[in-house]
C-alpha cells in the first residue's frame, strides 16, 4: 500500500534501494551486528521506511536473529508489512517470505523462545502483552528484533515504550522507525539510542531535479479563515485525538460550525481546481456535511458526482483499501478514479495515496509532527503517472480551515509563524524543538529569529535605555551583552533586547555614523521607541502566485532557517555535553539562587536538553557544586548552620537549601554534618 518515491514494490519481483536507503541499512545493520539493541529510524514520509527494514530484517534473518516481530498501528497495515519480497543491496539480494500473523494467545513465552521468522502484530496487543515479557528470564530474547512502527507512539512514558524495554532487558534488540520521532508524551528514544537519520528536507535534495520519482520539491501552506473570530480553543484547534471517532450526538452550535467549514473546504476545493485531496475532519458527525458540500461543489463546476473514499468511522468499506491501492498503483493519470479521500485520523500515518497532492485539515493541530504526517500523505513522487497535472506535480500543499482567533490570530503573522515552524521542523525538528521549547520556557513567543515583545524583553530594554542614558548615551554592543548577562538573563533575551535597541538607534543616527561607530547611541528620552519590535523579515518564505497569500518554501529553505534558528535560540543545541554542563553552572553561579528563581521555565529547559544528552540537572551542577564544603566550613567555624536572615549568611543559606530542593544535596546528608559540627 504504501509506495515508495514513486517506486511501488509490487511492481517488480525485487527493488533495487536507493543511496540513502543504503546508507540507513548499512548503519543498522552494523548496529546490529556489534550488540546495539536500542535503535532508531528517522526517514521521511514516502521514503521507503518499510522497504529498508524489511531488507534489514531479511538480511538479518540469514544469520544473525531467528524472529523479527513488527508492531504495526493499525490492523490494516498488517498485509502492507507482512507481504513477501526481496530487496538488492549492491551485488546482495535479500529475501522475505510472507510473515505469519500474531494472535494474543499465541504470543506466549514458549512461542517467543522457540518461533522463528517474520510476524506481525499491533502495538497494542503487545503492550496488552507485557506479562508475558516480564516472565522471562534475561537473555531469553537473544536473536529477537522487535519493530516498532510509527515508532512516536513509543515515547518514555507510554506503556508502548515499557514493553520494548522489557523486550530489551531480555535480550532482544528494538527498532523504533518514523518519519516523526517526537511527541508529546515524552522523549522518542533515549540519550543512548542509536538512531539513524534523514530530515525530510535532506531527503527531498538527494534526488537529481529531473529524475521522475522525486518527490515534491514546494512545500505550501494556507490558512483559510471562516466565520467570526473565536477565543474557543476547540474550534481552531485540532486536538481532539480521543474524540475523533466517536459517535456521540453534536450540538447544534457544533454542526453549524462543521457545515461552516466543509463548506469552506468544498470552496476552495473547487478554486483549486479539484487536486487529488486528503480532507481531515476532527469528528465522525462531520461526514455526512463534508459529503455533501463536495458533492455541491463537484455538480456545480462538472456535473454528476465526485468519486469519494470515506475512512471515517469504525465501520470502513472493505473495498476502500483496493481503491486506494489501485490507485497508487496506476501509471496513467486516466486510470486516477478516486478524487478525494475523507479521514478522521485514518489517513494520519501508514496508509497512503500516492496521487495525493493537497492536504485539508479542519482546525490547526497543536503538534507540529501530526501537521507532518498529514502533510506526508502530499510527499509522493507523482511524476511517474503519465499525464498527472503539472501544476500540482512539484508542491505538496496544506491547507488548514479555522476561525481566527480572539486577541491571538493575528492573520498572515500566525500563517509565518506556522510555515516557519513547520519548514524548521521538515530540516531538524530536534534543534527547531529545543528552539521553541526554549522560547517557551523564558516567556518568548513566536517562531521568528527576533521574537515579538514579551515581559522580560520590554522590561529589560527599558532599563538598558536608561543605563545607555546613564552612561553618557554610548555603549558597545559588546558591552551591553556583559551588563545584560550580569542580570541573569537568558541569551536570548539578551541578544533580543540588544537587537531591539541597535535597530531603534540606527533610526535616530545616521547611516554612515552607525557604521563607523557600531555602536549603541540611543537617548533617554527615546527609550519608550525601543519598546517597539524590530522584527526580522521572514524572507525565505515567499507569497505565492496560484492563490493570494499562500506561502511556498523549498528543502534549502527549510535548511536555512533551521540554521538560523541554531544561531538564535542561545546555542544549546550546539554545545556539546560538557560546554552544556558548565553553562548550567555557570548560570546558577552568577544568579546566586537557581535559575527557576529569576527566570521560570529555563531550569526545565535546561534539564531537558541536558537529558537528551544522556546527563541532567542534578549531575551538572553536582559535578562542581561547593556548597556542601562551604556549609561545613560555615559550621566548623561558627557552631552552627547559616541563617537566611543574617546578610552575610543569607546567600549561602539561600543555596543550601535550593541545593537540597533541588536534589543536587541531599537533606540527610547537610542534617547530618550540620549536627556532628555542631557536637563536636
Amino acid at each position: 500500500m504504501r509506495g515508495e518515491s514513486g517506486e511501488r514494490f509490487h511492481r517488480r519481483q525485487t527493488m533495487e534501494l536507493r543511496g540513502y536507503q543504503v546508507d540507513a541499512f548499512k548503519e543498522i545493520t552494523g548496529w546490529l551486528a556489534a550488540g546495539e539493541r536500542d535503535l532508531l529510524l528517522e526517514s521521511p514520509v514516502g521514503s521507503g521506511k518499510t522497504n529498508t527494514v524489511k531488507a534489514i530484517l531479511a538480511a538479518q534473518l540469514a544469520g544473525r536473529i531467528r524472529l523479527a516481530v513488527v508492531l504495526v498501528p493499525q490492523i490494516l497495515l498488517e498485509k502492507q508489512w507482512g507481504s513477501e519480497g526481496a530487496w538488492k543491496v549492491g551485488p546482495d539480494t535479500f529475501s522475505l517470505p510472507t510473515a505469519g500473523k500474531v494472535a494474543a494467545a499465541d504470543f506466549t513465552p514458549a512461542w517467543l523462545r522457540t518461533a522463528a521468522g517474520v510476524f506481525v502484530m499491533t502495538r497494542q496487543a503487545f503492550t496488552k502483552r507485557a506479562a508475558t515479557l516480564d516472565s522471562l528470564r534475561g537473555g531469553s530474547l537473544s536473536g529477537v528484533v522487535v519493530v516498532a512502527d510509527e515508532g512516536h507512539h513509543c515515547a518514555d512514558t507510554t506503556k508502548g515504550a515499557q514493553a520494548l524495554a522489557a523486550a530489551r532487558t531480555r535480550g532482544a534488540a528494538t527498532l523504533l522507525v518514523s518519519a516523526t520521532p517526537w511527541a508529546t508524551a515524552g522523549e522518542v528514544g533515549s540519550a543512548t539510542t542509536k538512531a539513524h537519520r534523514l530530515p525530510d528536507a535532506e531527503y527531498v535534495t538527494s534526488f537529481e531535479a529531473d529524475d521522475p520519482s522525486r518527490p515534491p520539491a514546494e512545500y505550501a501552506i494556507d490558512i483559510v479563515r471562516v466565520g467570526k473570530a473565536t477565543s474557543n480553543p476547540k474550534l481552531t484547534i485540532d486536538d481532539s485525538a480521543s474524540a475523533r471517532r466517536t459517535n456521540g450526538p453534536a450540538s447544534a452550535a457544533e454542526n453549524a460550525h462543521a457545515r461552516k467549514i466543509c463548506g469552506a473546504m468544498a470552496t476552495r476545493w473547487a478554486a483549486d481546481g479539484f487536486p487529488r485531496t486528503v480532507m481531515n475532519v476532527p469528528r465522525v458527525f462531520w461526514r455526512d456535511h463534508l459529503h455533501r458540500a463536495l458533492a455541491r461543489a463537484w455538480k456545480a463546476a462538472r456535473g454528476g458526482a465526485p468519486e469519494i473514499v470515506d475512512l471515517i468511522g469504525d465501520e470502513i468499506d472493505p473495498a476502500a483499501h483496493e481503491r486506494l491501492k489501485a490507485d497508487s498503483e496506476a501509471r496513467r493519470w486516466s486510470d486516477v478514479k478516486v478524487h478525494a479521500v475523507l479521514s478522521c485520523a485514518r489517513m494520519d500515518e501508514g496508509l497512503d495515496w500516492v496521487p495525493c497532492s493537497h492536504v485539508y485539515n479542519a482546525g490547526i493541530p497543536s503538534v507540529a509532527g501530526l501537521i507532518l504526517q498529514r502533510w506526508g500523505r502530499a510527499a509522493r513522487g507523482k511524476r511517474l503517472i503519465a499525464g498527472y497535472p503539472e501544476e500540482h506535480a512539484g508542491a505538496r500543499t496544506l491547507v488548514f480551515f479555522t476561525p481566527p482567533g480572539k486577541g491571538t490570530d493575528k492573520g498572515w503573522g500566525k500563517q509565518i509563524e506556522t510555515a516557519w515552524i513547520l519548514a524548521g521542523c521538515l530540516a531538524d525538528y530536534q534543534v527547531m524543538r529545543d528552539w521553541i521549547e526554549e522560547r517557551k520556557a523564558r516567556g518568548e513567543r513566536g517562531p521568528l529569529p527576533v521574537p515579538p515583545t514579551s515581559p522580560a524583553v520590554a522590561e529589560w530594554t527599558g532599563r538598558l535605555a536608561a543605563h545607555i542614558a546613564a552612561k553618557g548615551g554610548e555603549l558597545e554592543p559588546a558591552d551591553a551583552r556583559v551588563w545584560l548577562a550580569a542580570k541573569c538573563l537568558a541569551p536570548e533575551v539578551v541578544e533580543t533586547v540588544v537587537r531591539r535597541m541597535q535597530a531603534a538607534g540606527a533610526r535616530h543616527r545616521a547611516a554612515e555614523e552607525a557604521r563607523a561607530a557600531g555602536g549603541i547611541k540611543i537617548k533617554h528620552d527615546l527609550a519608550q521607541q525601543a519598546e517597539r519590535l524590530i522584527a526580522e523579515s521572514p524572507e525565505l518564505l515567499r507569497s505565492g502566485k496560484v492563490l493570494e497569500k499562500m506561502l511556498i518554501f523549498t528543502a534549502l529553505d527549510a535548511t536555512s532557517i533551521v540554521n538560523r534558528a541554531r544561531v538564535t535560540h542561545g546555542g544549546w543545541a550546539l554545545m556539546t555535553l560538557e560546554e552544556l554542563e558548565q553553562h548550567s553552572r555557570d548560570l546558577a553561579q552568577q544568579c546566586d539562587v537557581r535559575p527557576s528563581k529569576i527566570t521560570p521555565g529555563v531550569w526545565n529547559a535546561l534539564h531537558a536538553a541536558l537529558w537528551r544528552r544522556g546527563s541532567s540537572l542534578a549531575k551538572a551542577l553536582v559535578k562542581s557544586d561547593n556548597t556542601l564544603t562551604e556549609f561545613e566550613q560555615f559550621v566548623a567555624q561558627h557552631g552552627r548552620r547559616p541563617n537566611r536572615r543574617i546578610g552575610s549568611e543569607a546567600k549561602l543559606a539561600r543555596r543550601v537549601q535550593t541545593a537540597i530542593t533541588k536534589g543536587v544535596i541531599p537533606k540527610a546528608v547537610v542534617d547530618a554534618r550540620g549536627r556532628s559540627r555542631n557536637r563536636a
